[in-house]
């Protein structure tokens, strides 16, 4: 409760993170959504999450994603947050790679988010 955890499972069925790794975002309960995960290369992923940063009550959600080398080292130095007019903490974000970046959607909007952190809205 509260936070994300990821562990990989190696080709061979061992644990390559043993005990996991925390990433996305770490809050109260309330504030976050259960994460969505996209690989963005071969060797890298995504994860993203709707949540309130501040993670005040009435402050507003945003998505939020963060990207991963397969070490599950951070290779932003942190999230890149994009607004939201609406949302709410039970919604989860959709993820879909494509030869530009990765789409990302909500019910009120929709971005591809390039490898750099760049992201403009999908067409």
């Amino acid at each position: 409760a509260g936070a994300t955890r990821a562990q990989l499972v190696k080709e061979s069925g061992g644990l390559a993170w043993p005990s996991g790794l925390d990433v996305g975002v770490r809050s109260r309960e309330s504030a976050i959504a259960r994460p969505s995960l996209a690989f963005d290369t071969d060797d890298t992923f995504l994860v993203g999450q709707i949540a309130q940063p501040s993670a005040e009550p009435a402050s507003p959600f945003h998505m939020l994603v963060f990207r991963y080398d397969a070490e599950g080292t951070a290779i932003w130095p942190q999230a890149v947050s994009i607004p939201l007019k609406s949302g709410a903490a039970g919604q989860t974000v959709k993820m879909q790679r494509r030869y530009d970046g990765v789409v990302i959607s909500t019910a009120e909007r929709s971005v591809v988010i390039k490898p750099s952190g760049a992201f403009e809205p999908a067409r």
